[in-house]
């Protein structure tokens, strides 16, 4: 389901899909297009540690929570060499226990930062390393967002 759209950039995000039976449950992203992702990384914050801000022009990234929960943050660029203070900020708790899959395309920075003890977040990325380390801008943490605001 395409959560926010302008122009050429968008947020997705998918819920999991439960199939449930005598053995157990199965969560699923069979909407899920794996085929534009070549890596995948996962993250774990220290807890009151925000990781942000980092963006990308080319590169698709998707977020899946693993363990506990987690506050997504992501903000439309419109200019990388010297974005606007005013950008608001799209913000999402990923939860573990009802998970949620946000794909970004190209165009937007994020950030993370756990909200329980121990989160896990997974990472997929659609290029290779060495393509995203040259396509990454880093921006202050709390250039958009108050990242104190969120426990």
């Amino acid at each position: 389901m395409i959560y926010y759209q302008n122009k050429n950039n968008y947020i997705k995000k998918l819920d999991a899909k439960v199939f449930l039976d005598y053995r157990g449950e199965i969560y699923h992203y069979n909407d899920f297009e794996l085929s534009k992702f070549c890596r995948t990384h996962f993250i774990k914050n220290k807890n009151a540690v925000a990781r942000a801000w980092q963006g990308h022009k080319k590169e698709f990234k998707c977020f899946l929570p693993i363990k506990g929960k987690v506050l997504l943050g992501l903000v439309e660029i419109d200019d990388f060499s010297s974005p606007s203070s005013e950008l608001i900020p799209h913000k999402f708790v990923l939860d573990s226990a009802n998970p949620s899959l946000i794909i970004a395309s190209p165009g937007f920075a994020n950030g993370i930062k756990s909200l329980t003890s121990g989160a896990i977040v997974q990472v997929f990325a659609s290029l290779p390393l060495k393509n995203s380390l040259a396509d990454k801008f880093r921006y202050d943490k709390n250039f958009w967002l108050d990242w104190n605001n969120f426990k």
